[in-house]
């Protein structure tokens, strides 16, 4: 009989820890499904090319990525507000794409082109 409580206690115990995760993921996706986000592609000024691996970043913050093999990037679950973004990337000059305002729910699409730096 001992075990049998035992056993029960475990399996109760191992439900509710069970249940407690999931409705912590439950809420983390109902808060992020009212974030924005900010989408953009980067491209060369003069002859129209991807660029793979440019650091875009928004400014004033920690938060980078980087752009993938077709030229594209994205920042998920922002808050609204109003951003800067920066794109750096060897022998181009730097880009700043400033006043970029995104409200809740809302995906912003940016096009950036790079200009060599000579």
């Amino acid at each position: 009989m001992k075990k049998f409580a035992l056993i029960s206690l475990m399996v109760l115990c191992i439900t509710g820890i069970t249940l407690a995760i999931n409705l912590k993921d439950i809420r983390k996706d109902s808060q992020n499904k009212n974030r924005a986000s900010i989408n953009g592609m980067v491209t060369d000024l003069k002859t129209g090319e991807a660029l793979a691996g440019v650091s875009v970043s928004i400014e004033g913050t920690d938060i980078k990525v980087y752009t993938d093999f077709d030229g594209n990037f994205e920042f998920k679950n922002l808050e609204s507000g109003t951003y800067n973004i920066i794109c750096s990337y060897i022998s181009y000059k730097k880009s700043l794409i400033e006043n970029i305002k995104i409200n809740s729910c809302q995906n912003k699409i940016i096009e950036t082109k790079l200009q060599p730096s000579k």
